[in-house]
């Protein structure tokens, strides 16, 4: 797999993608600025090449910022919007920004989709830094970001270490400690609705669920049922682990923030659980 280019690294230049691609450079120009036809077949070659090279085309140093700071949020745009953390993660970023000259962007993003023109538009001296917030996968965005030398942080841990700079709560310790509250409390059969496995929020808060159960000589075997971070999918789980009747149950929030507010059954904050006895 590519590794994540350094700021140190020399920047890849179009004859590169163009030897590797196997065609000339003018061919390479003209498919990657999209200003001539040419066959599918070496338009993919060519293409294939700058992704694996991690080519960005560069626009000439402006004399000035832009004074535009990127969000780009990997969310489903519906969910995105209903949800209240977006709008205190804006509030927090907005008293942040030094002076009234910045501006927010704010890009909502299918975790999984091909953003072709978001990539070219973060890297077309269009923003000054780019704030990756959610899931956001493979990490071919943040080398691009990288090669174009745009600053960059994630909100999270990504999966791969050492991908981006990052900012992100200790999930394994706040999932231990949660479940040690809860068997401190009296409970024994301590259940967990657990996010998704493939990020670091899911795989560290249900690493750490476990290694709690497993030193608890009070607590039973473990029950876990998955979400996707969604209420919909929280309450889903619920449904399931209420089939196993446990006697408590703690729900995995979206990675991005740690319920502060009851607002749910469950005590927590848009989480989609339902409360069970004590």
């Amino acid at each position: 797999m590519p590794q994540p280019l350094r700021s140190n690294d020399p920047a890849p230049t179009l004859a590169e993608v163009a030897r590797r691609a196997g065609v000339s450079t003018a061919t390479a120009s003209r498919v990657l600025n999209r200003s001539a036809r040419v066959s599918t077949e070496v338009a993919a070659r060519v293409e294939r090449a700058a992704r694996e090279l991690a080519y960005v085309r560069r626009r000439a140093p402006s004399a000035r910022e832009t004074g535009v700071v990127a969000v780009v949020v990997f969310a489903d745009p519906l969910q995105y919007h209903a949800d209240a953390f977006p709008v205190r993660l804006l509030a927090g970023l907005r008293r942040s920004l030094p002076g009234a000259e910045r501006e927010l962007a704010v890009f909502t993003v299918p975790r999984r989709s091909r953003r072709p023109p978001l990539v070219r538009y973060l890297c077309g001296g269009h923003v000054d830094d780019v704030l990756l917030v959610g899931p956001w996968g493979d990490t071919a965005l943040a080398r691009l970001l990288h090669a174009a030398r745009v600053p960059v942080v994630s909100l999270g841990r990504p999966a791969e270490p050492g991908t981006v700079a990052f900012v992100d709560a200790d999930n394994l310790a706040g999932a231990r400690e949660a479940v040690r509250r809860l068997c401190a409390s009296g409970r024994r059969s301590v259940a967990t609705i657990a996010g998704p496995p493939d990020t670091a929020a899911g795989a560290d808060r249900l690493a750490g669920y476990h290694q709690t159960v497993a030193a608890m000589a009070s607590a039973r075997r473990p029950a876990v049922a998955y979400g996707d971070f969604s209420a919909a999918s929280g309450e889903h789980a619920m449904q399931r682990l209420l089939d196993q009747r446990p006697r408590s149950t703690w729900c995995s929030p979206p990675p991005t923030r740690w319920p502060r507010e009851p607002s749910g059954p469950c005590g927590g904050t848009a989480c989609g659980c339902r409360r069970t006895s004590p």
